[in-house]
């Protein structure tokens, strides 16, 4: 099957895609060996969207729901009493709670996202907003801001694009048109109502450049540092006890669903940048190739995309393509 087959064909009739991003916590009281971070959020009178989420042990035993039950089991003894903490047997003492505390806020109900021009001539699109998260560990200075995002109806290209595009932290370039560089063109959180709770600056070039030259570290979009309120980055100028610094790279961990009428519609290519998480067909007659040369470094595989995927390349690229084969994908012995 062509690997231009029309998207009208290749639909994706429902979309779940989840950031996972781990931020490190600074210490919001000096000489104390455990923080509790969380502590700041259930504070009476604070003004912030977050509240403690109760897991699904919190209701009566009796209406214990069977999905629930069914994840439990999946868990290894350590890794339940990690998740889930320990019950009491009988009233007895010894029982310990989770070391996960999870906040969540209910004021973001949607993202609408602008694509950058690439090809793809995509429309902006608006997903629903499943959850905002914030999880916190005992005894550990991380956060991970979890931000789950779905829709219906998609073009294959459209779940492509935002799975490559949406999890992005700041700009690594920008481009010609002053996009920012593997970045959306625009994100907007949306309320209830419709109306924008904040939106991306990726486009702000001085803004970026500035941060790094004078704090030596990149300063974060401003959608994603307006969801993390009143939790401040620590090269930002606000006054804040919650401080973090970033782990990651600008790209987060994402988790991505696809549900479509007939998988084989999805050509092998298709099914390449699904796992490798790369931009749509349009980008470049290299994109695949390079990603799987970084990931996999394997030169059985790069080979035949090369011959697929590459149109007359030029000499220059196929004498990197070939030092990077013969110094990075030798096979060991």
């Amino acid at each position: 099957m062509s690997d231009r087959q029309p998207d009208e064909i290749k639909r994706v009739r429902h979309f779940r895609q989840i950031i996972i991003w781990p931020l490190q916590l600074l210490p919001i009281r000096k000489g104390a060996q455990i923080q509790e971070p969380w502590q700041v959020l259930e504070q009476s009178g604070a003004n912030h969207p977050w509240s403690e989420v109760r897991d699904e042990f919190s209701c009566d035993p009796g209406e214990f729901q069977q999905r629930h039950y069914s994840e439990f089991v999946t868990f290894l003894p350590y890794v339940r009493a990690f998740l889930y903490g320990e019950g009491k047997v009988d009233g007895s003492a010894g029982s310990a709670e989770s070391p996960i505390r999870v906040f969540r806020r209910g004021d973001v109900a949607k993202v609408r996202m602008v694509y950058p021009e690439t090809g793809t001539s995509l429309a902006p699109v608006t997903f629903n907003v499943a959850h905002v998260d914030l999880c916190f560990f005992y005894d550990i200075d991380v956060v991970i801001p979890v931000v789950e995002i779905y829709a219906d109806d998609l073009s294959l290209t459209c779940a492509q694009e935002t799975m490559y595009r949406f999890g992005r932290a700041y700009p690594t370039y920008w481009r010609e048109d002053g996009c920012g560089g593997h970045c959306l063109a625009r994100a907007e959180w949306l309320a209830r109502d419709g109306s924008v709770l904040a939106a991306s600056d990726y486009e702000s070039r001085e803004r970026y450049l500035r941060c790094v030259g004078a704090q030596r570290a990149p300063c974060f979009a401003a959608h994603w540092e307006f969801l993390l309120k009143p939790l401040v980055p620590d090269t930002a100028g606000e006054k804040s006890p919650i401080r973090y610094r970033q782990v990651e790279y600008s790209r987060m961990p994402l988790l991505a669903y696809l549900a479509m009428d007939d998988v084989r519609t999805l050509t092998r290519a298709d099914f390449v940048r699904l796992g490798l998480v790369t931009a749509a067909r349009a980008l470049g007659r290299f994109a695949v190739l390079g990603a799987l040369h970084s990931r996999l470094r394997g030169p059985l595989l790069l080979r035949p995309v090369l011959e697929r995927r590459a149109k007359r390349p030029s000499r220059d690229a196929v004498h990197v393509v070939r030092a990077r084969l013969r110094h990075g994908g030798r096979r060991r012995r």
